[in-house]
């Protein structure tokens, strides 16, 4: 998330992100967690929406999917 906040980063950034909570997205449904697999749903639509193109990043955007990682990551670890 650091080239995310120093604006260094490649779609390579984006999309291991996205591979990571699409990941956990699986697991959670897989083993029942309906509300985390619900969180990172979301998650993962807005990450795959910055891989097409359709929202472009900007600075509030990065915070919010810091932030948003920041959540998942408390759930999960």
């Amino acid at each position: 998330f650091a080239d995310l906040k120093r604006d260094r980063h490649d779609d390579e950034t984006i999309n291991t992100v996205f591979r990571s909570v699409h990941s956990i997205k699986g697991g959670a449904g897989a083993f029942g967690h309906e509300r985390l697999q619900h969180f990172s749903h979301h998650y993962e639509t807005l990450l795959d929406l910055i891989r097409n193109g359709t929202l472009p990043l900007s600075e509030p955007l990065i915070d919010l999917i810091v932030a948003a990682f920041d959540t998942l990551a408390d759930h999960v670890i």
